[in-house]
């Protein structure tokens, strides 16, 4: 184990040192693409390096050979995390080789002392969740063990990502970062919590690499992204100094895999608010043609350009595209670090790939069920708290139930939950034994 992770290390530390003295100072576009290659190769080979350990082979799968190879992806396009202007070599490293990505607009920054709590607490529910899944308890009843499972791979994603982010906080002190997770337990729709809550890292490389340029109708990045140091608040400007419009802000938000303006699960009591804030939309979306605006400014996705016109709204077929596109990547992906984590071999079903391209059926049909119920219900019932809480069981109930019969099966194929779960177990018990000799050794 030793002579490989050495062996590790070294490469990776070689391929960083070629990234920033190459890649890092090419321009945007194919000549960037080019000489990230080699890099991207590399990211991909090496979790095949350390197979004894599921856990370590599916973190760096998922760290390296997703979210690395999808940022320079996105860079070569001048997108994503590696592009926000003013990094120096370090922190581009760092945005390179860790899950960081700047914070999404009406989404909470992560801070420091919360996440050290909630990392706190998150270990300890994982370890007592690992005790329970090892135990008869759990054996016998497979809905049982597969929602301990999700609960299981919930914690160990947010334990993943978010343990570099104090670090992050403190090292990156000038920009905001966007936390892995934002209480998915909470989404009161199957499109909210794909799309605002859970993985909320993967979420912004998909957008990066897959959604905006199918909305753009371009690879390279369009004027008056983040990238240019265009913020939040200026483009919500210009939407109001072009239409006047304040209902149109919330419409124009793109932070996950589906936009606010299509296919919107409306939030109790908003069904009058969703279809007047979607005119306001079309009326800022269309005030200048797309034939009108410069080359490097024609972008379908109707966002603010950097001059601060407006591009022509793009069609729901080409919205769900990009929403389909996104949701079919991130099937590819996660067949992809499973193959790392099954030993180099593809698990051979391809039911983990048919549960995300399901995704998006279920929020279609959801969102249209929650239309067409809210024209029947009256409004203070809702806006009420069990209408509320129904939304909340019901969308959870169509996530599990959907991973129930697609997801897991995978995983218990090429048995790595057993795998995962012994290993954890034995690295508890290794850091209890741990803790157990140096209170033997303290002086009191």
């Amino acid at each position: 184990m030793v002579l490989p992770t050495v062996r590790l290390v070294a490469l990776l530390a070689l391929g960083l040192a070629y990234a920033t003295f190459s890649v890092k100072h090419q321009p945007p576009g194919i000549a960037r693409l080019l000489m990230s290659l080699p890099v991207m190769l590399l990211f991909t080979v090496l979790p095949l390096q350390l197979q004894e350990s599921v856990i370590v082979s599916g973190s760096l799968g998922f760290l390296l050979g997703w979210l690395g190879n999808f940022k320079l992806l996105a860079y070569s396009a001048n997108r994503g995390p590696l592009a926000y202007p003013g990094l120096g070599a370090w922190q581009w490293l760092l945005f390179l080789l860790l899950p960081y990505f700047p914070a999404k607009r009406n989404h909470i920054p992560a801070r420091s002392r919360a996440i050290i709590l909630s990392l706190l607490c998150k270990v300890a529910l994982m370890v007592g969740l690992t005790f329970f899944l090892l135990s008869p308890f759990a054996t016998p009843y497979k809905i049982v063990r597969h929602t301990g499972y999700a609960l299981y791979v919930w914690l160990a994603a947010s334990i993943l990502l978010d343990t570099s982010m104090p670090l992050g906080c403190s090292l990156l002190g000038h920009m905001e970062l966007q936390s892995a997770m934002d209480k998915p337990f909470a989404s009161i729709s199957v499109r909210e919590f794909w799309g605002q809550r859970y993985n909320q890292i993967v979420s912004s490389i998909l957008k990066d690499t897959i959604y905006d340029p199918i909305m753009d109708g371009g690879w390279m990045a369009c004027r008056g992204t983040y990238n240019e140091k265009r913020s939040s608040s200026a483009a919500a400007a210009d939407i109001n100094a072009c239409s006047g419009a304040d209902a149109a802000k919330g419409y124009l938000e793109e932070d996950g895999h589906l936009p606010s303006v299509v296919l919107r699960s409306p939030a109790v009591g908003e069904a009058p608010r969703h279809r007047s804030a979607i005119t306001a939309v079309a009326s800022v979306t269309n005030i200048v043609p797309a034939a009108s605006l410069p080359p490097h400014d024609r972008c379908g996705s109707g966002r603010v350009s950097g001059s601060g016109t407006m591009r022509r709204r793009v069609s729901k077929r080409r919205r769900l595209l990009a929403v389909w596109s996104a949701f079919a990547v991130s099937g590819v992906m996660h067949e992809a670090c499973l193959m790392y984590m099954c030993h180099n071999r593809l698990e051979g079903s391809f039911r983990m790939m048919a549960f995300f391209l399901l995704q998006p059926l279920i929020m279609i049909a959801q969102d249209n069920t929650v239309e067409a119920v809210s024209g029947l219900v009256p409004e203070r019932l809702r806006r009420s708290r069990a209408a509320v809480i129904l939304q909340i069981v019901v969308t959870l109930a169509l996530v599990l139930l959907s991973a129930d019969q697609l997801f897991w099966g995978p995983f218990e194929t090429c048995r790595v939950d057993e795998r995962g779960l012994a290993e954890a177990m034995g690295a508890f018990r290794a850091v209890g034994d741990w803790c157990g000799r140096l209170a033997v050794r303290l002086p009191f």
